[in-house]
C-alpha cells in the first residue's frame, strides 16, 4: 500500500497485512490503515475529501527546531503535503 511506503520513508514502521490494510507501529501502539473501499465498508461512511477537510492529525514530538525541519523535509520527499508551516504555540508546540 502507498501509505506503508510513505510511513517507512519518514522513519516509522509500517507493513502490509493482506491486500486491504496495513499496520503502522508507533512505540507499543499498532494503528491500522485501510484502503478507501475497505474503510468505507468497515465504517459505513465515505472517506473525507482531504483537499477540503481534515481526516486525521498526528502530533509528533521533537527535541529541537532542527529535528522538526529534517522531519518536514522527509515528509515532503516521501510525497506528503505540509498543510501548515511548523511554528510554535505557547512557547513549546
Amino acid at each position: 500500500m502507498k501509505s506503508t511506503t510513505f510511513f517507512n520513508e519518514i522513519g516509522f514502521h509500517g507493513e502490509n497485512v493482506g491486500n486491504e490494510r496495513a499496520q503502522l507501529v508507533i512505540g507499543s501502539t499498532t494503528i491500522l490503515l485501510f484502503l478507501d473501499a475497505t474503510f468505507e465498508k468497515f465504517t459505513g461512511a465515505k472517506t473525507a475529501d482531504t483537499s477540503h477537510s481534515a481526516e486525521v492529525i498526528f502530533s509528533i514530538g521533537a527535541d529541537s527546531r532542527e529535528e522538526v525541519d529534517v522531519f518536514i523535509e522527509k515528509v515532503e520527499l516521501a510525497g506528503g503535503t505540509i498543510f501548515g508551516k511548523p511554528g510554535e504555540i505557547d512557547g513549546w508546540m
